[in-house]
């Protein structure tokens, strides 16, 4: 037996597909910032990535590594940590211009 979709059907599966696409690949243009609760280092990061955020459109997620056990192991005593993909940039104190070099418009 054969599946048969509508033209509609088919544009609206169409879509979808793509929607999918560009949240992936939305998702893959932020950075992100692996921080804690009651941690002063990660509020000074999370105040330079809000500020970077406004200048360079560049978006950030925070994720709490006390989320996950694994995310704890890893980063525990490099917090905050801010990376772009599965790439750390920087560890411990962020460093604002170091960012922006990385980041410049060209």
């Amino acid at each position: 037996m054969r599946n048969i979709v509508s033209s509609s059907a088919f544009l609206h599966l169409q879509k979808e597909k793509d929607m999918n696409e560009r949240l992936i690949t939305l998702t893959q243009e932020r950075l992100t910032l692996y921080s804690r609760e009651r941690c002063p280092l990660c509020d000074k990061a999370k105040k330079v990535m809000e500020e970077f955020e406004a200048d360079s459109g560049v978006g950030f997620q925070i994720i709490d590594i006390h989320s996950d056990d694994d995310l704890v192991e890893k980063y525990g005593l490099m917090i905050p940590v801010l990376a772009w993909g599965s790439e750390i940039i920087q560890y411990g104190n962020i460093d604002r211009e170091r960012l922006y070099q990385l980041f410049q418009k060209k």
